[in-house]
């Protein structure tokens, strides 16, 4: 499943850990959380270790439980960006860079959804309407195909997809502007 934000976003399931260890592997650099609502983040820490979290200037704390999992919400802001996004425990931090809030599109469906877009009988058609910067796809690899009390390790990686930038690697659904 993919996940394409700003103006679509491809399917944001619970991700493990990052190998940092502290947020989730959908929370990256170019990640895009979504506007106007409340935005939970999580991942893990040492059990019962503090967690700040500061988002745009912004801080919020939590602990993190009896397994180390830690989850609070962001307060929901408008659209904008980039900010920057750092996560500490004890002695570790993660910070996340050029991250945007927008619109956030969940897809999901059949494989035909991982058909490469530069593909497509009307790539450059396509493609060429992939004008705005802030388009942003996270593709995820390794998902495991069963379902588990804990999140499956996987890879994430969040990409811009304007053609200015490269191609995208995958085609999205057209929604109405």
């Amino acid at each position: 499943m993919k996940l394409r934000c700003a103006v679509i976003v491809f399917a944001l399931l619970p991700g493990a850990a990052s190998a940092a260890g502290l947020l989730a592997d959908v929370f990256q650099d170019h990640v895009v959380l979504q506007r106007d609502a409340d935005v939970p983040v999580w991942g893990e820490a040492e059990p019962g270790a503090p967690v700040n979290v500061r988002f745009a200037d912004e801080d919020s704390e939590t602990v993190a439980g009896d397994d180390g999992r830690w989850r609070l919400e962001l307060p929901a802001r408008a659209a904008g960006g980039p900010y920057t996004l750092t996560v500490q425990s004890g002695e570790q931090s993660q910070r996340i860079d050029d991250v945007l809030v927008g619109d956030v599109w969940l897809c999901s469906g059949q494989s035909n959804m991982e058909f490469p877009l530069r593909l497509a009988t009307n790539a450059d058609y396509e493609i060429g309407l992939a004008d705005d910067d802030g388009i942003r796809l996270l593709s995820r690899t390794g998902l495991p195909r069963i379902r588990s009390p804990r999140p499956a390790a996987s890879r994430a990686s969040w990409k811009f997809v304007p053609p200015t930038r490269g191609h995208p690697k995958r085609g999205w659904p057209r929604f109405p502007t």
